[in-house]
């Protein structure tokens, strides 16, 4: 009988285990079951905040554009701000509102006057409150969302804008009137300055990748700049302050450059093919394997003067370019036979 009893009793807990172990499995699926609800209402929850929100945004962008074509000028400027705190808060808009931005100060602007290259710097007071906000939106804007969007203020007149410090990196400014615009600080990193009109202006900030093709710089102050390898193709740099300048492989052929500062610039393997430096002063300049090639230096200064030393260039160079009487050149180089009858030459090399 006590066997029996004992038998009984095993089984009797293997039963109380089986059950134990059943009702912990029942708990753990409910609890499983309740998480699982409970993450897809928060789920389905989020996802209706985010259609809400989204609605709002579309609501916000609709109102703030319909406001940029009021014709007062104050509900433009709310119109402004409101897609500056559209960017902010909903930073995949970004690229749409740089564009709408964009437009606007296009609209808002006059067409950039047809200048020449020695035109008068004299400019406006600068643009509109209303076109000053719209650049000043773009100017302090968070670039890292910029996306494909990129900001467009080709063929306008925008002198007397203050575009210091700003972000313009892929900028589109061809053709743009920039004359006395202050772009100090500004990061111009692969921006299209294509026959834009710059003169008196400031750059010395991040030029890498710049085009400066066929560009008006008369005057401007490009002193201490890396300007290496950049496309000033056909640049007009009458008078300009290259000082201390680093214009390795720049492509300078048939720039401009005139009267300019070329204090301590490094010219090294440079593209001056037809390039004008009538009159220019060389003196320190290393011209090291740069292409002079039809570069005029008639009455350019190559010769030690005001404490520089002479210009780093080789007789190949020279017998390259156009000389003539009133070039100064070092002792070394004015004395060779080869030199002396390009100077000679009607055809000036």
């Amino acid at each position: 009988m006590p066997a029996a009893n004992s038998g009984t009793a095993d089984q009797e807990n293997r039963w109380w285990t089986r059950l134990e172990k059943s009702v912990g499995l029942l708990v753990s699926m409910a609890t499983l079951a309740v998480a699982a609800f409970a993450w897809m209402s928060i789920k389905q929850v989020n996802s209706e905040q985010n259609i809400t929100r989204e609605g709002q945004i579309t609501d916000r962008y609709n109102a703030a554009v319909e406001n940029l074509g009021n014709s007062s000028q104050d509900v433009r400027l709310g119109g402004i701000y409101a897609l500056q705190r559209i960017m902010e808060d909903s930073p995949r808009d970004q690229p749409t509102v740089i564009d709408v931005l964009s437009a606007y100060v296009r609209a808002h602007t006059s067409k950039a006057p047809s200048v020449t290259a020695d035109a008068s710097l004299d400019r406006p007071d600068g643009p509109a409150n209303d076109v000053a906000a719209a650049l000043s939106v773009l100017r302090d804007r968070e670039s890292r969302n910029d996306g494909s969007g990129h900001v467009d203020l080709s063929g306008r007149d925008l002198r007397g804008a203050d575009l210091h410090g700003a972000d313009l990196h892929r900028a589109d400014f061809h053709d743009t009137d920039l004359r006395g615009v202050d772009l100090h600080g500004a990061d111009l990193h692969g921006a299209n300055l294509w026959s834009a009109n710059l003169s008196g202006s400031k750059l010395d900030g991040h030029l890498r990748g710049v085009d400066l093709h066929d560009a008006i710089l008369n005057m401007a102050d490009l002193s201490n700049t890396d300007l290496v390898g950049l496309n000033l193709h056909g640049a007009k740099l009458g008078s300009a302050n290259l000082s201390d300048s680093f214009l390795l492989r720049t492509d300078l052929s048939g720039a401009m450059l005139r009267g300019a500062n070329l204090n301590n610039v490094n010219m090294t393997n440079a593209n001056l093919v037809s390039a004008d430096l009538l009159g220019t002063v060389l003196a320190g300049v290393d011209l090291t394997g740069a292409d002079l090639t039809h570069a005029d230096l008639r009455s350019a200064t190559l010769n030690a003067t005001d404490g520089q030393d002479d210009t780093t260039v080789s007789i190949q160079q020279l017998l390259s370019a156009h000389l003539d009487k009133d070039t100064g050149l070092p002792a070394k180089l004015a004395n060779d036979t080869r030199v002396r009858k390009a100077i000679e030459s009607p055809s000036g090399g």
